[in-house]
């Protein structure tokens, strides 16, 4: 039996993203939204005291996706034993009569 699933995920690599649309395409997947990229900018100063202007900048970026799929209960465990460790995802189960 199969269910609708609606899989959030995000990652701070989009080569993670690749390989999960790659993987979700051998399941039923019925449609792929992309969202837009988070970016988080650092600034740290390199000397405290007299050099205010020496600082270093570093950018995060967050990509996200949002998947719906068709799985079946095995599949869906196979497919969670799969996912790489630097992926956070939020699965939401639909009831069929949204389908």
């Amino acid at each position: 039996m199969f269910f609708y699933y609606e899989l959030k995920i995000e990652t701070n690599t989009k080569r993670s993203l690749k390989f999960l649309s790659k993987l979700l395409n051998k399941s039923l997947l019925k449609k792929e939204i992309f969202l837009p990229k988070k970016e988080k900018l650092f600034v740290i100063l390199k000397s405290p005291h007299v050099n205010k202007k020496a600082k270093e900048h570093f950018k995060l970026f967050k990509h996200s996706r949002l998947f719906f799929v068709y799985f079946s209960q095995t599949t869906l465990c196979s497919f969670l034993r799969k996912i790489p460790n630097d992926i956070i995802f939020r699965i939401r189960k639909i009831e069929s009569q949204y389908v």
